[in-house]
């Protein structure tokens, strides 16, 4: 409704002035199936295929197209939104996704259950945690597992978010940065030396790293900044 009533102003704007709104507004129309065709042409007319306005339009068409049957081109048109957005404002891709996802599972295209588990570590990392929730209900709702949170107290950068770790390993990684046996770190964070030996391994696996000795050497870096 606050969409549908913006781009009344919108039409009442400039021929320039609407262009984000336009697109943005293709994309939720498309989503909840009130005649994205006819949005994305009046967002055209407009305009709005223009920056990364397109990834908007992109992710609209994708929909349309996996309604239609259309499995590959959609999942390359998503593809392309999802690049478009990648220099500019990698985190809309999230919430492009948690808009179009449940329309990928119903339809199968794209990486949805992929999407989902990014975008919840990504919104929960930022305290967005009702957008979290909803990536979970979709995904369990889809037979998917959800990731767990973190409850963890470290903040997780984002390349490490991307390899899966969550706020509760990054607690321990910035411990064994300081040289901490398994026994002090249990201490530190009240859990058992079994579950810190569980979040290295884990810590070992989603890295990549050889073992312990390569993962305390990288450790550092974080610890520093």
């Amino acid at each position: 409704r606050a969409s549908r009533t913006g781009i009344g102003y919108a039409e009442q704007a400039p021929p320039q002035a609407p262009r984000r709104a336009w697109a943005f507004y293709a994309l939720l129309q498309t989503t909840s199936d009130r005649d994205g065709r006819v949005a994305l042409d009046r967002a055209r007319d407009a305009g709005a295929a223009v920056g990364w306005n397109r990834a908007w339009l992109g992710y609209a068409q994708a929909v349309l197209e996996g309604r239609a049957g259309h499995r590959r081109r959609a999942t390359d048109l998503a593809a392309e939104a999802e690049q478009r957005l990648r220099p500019y404002a990698p985190w809309w891709n999230h919430l492009a996704r948690r808009l179009v996802v449940a329309d990928a599972i119903k339809d199968s295209w794209g990486e949805p259950a992929a999407w989902l588990r990014e975008a919840t570590r990504e919104f929960d990392a930022n305290g967005q945690h009702k957008l979290a929730s909803a990536c979970r209900v979709v995904l369990r709702q889809s037979g998917e597992r959800a990731p767990r949170t973190g409850r963890g107290k470290a903040q997780v950068p984002a390349q490490m978010r991307r390899l899966g770790v969550t706020s509760r390993e990054m607690d321990v990684l910035l411990l064994l940065a300081q040289e901490l046996s398994n026994a002090d770190i249990a201490a530190k964070l009240f859990i058992s030396r079994k579950t810190v030996e569980t979040h290295i391994a884990n810590l070992v696996g989603k890295t990549g790293q050889a073992g312990r000795r390569d993962l305390v050497a990288n450790a550092g870096r974080f610890a520093r900044a």
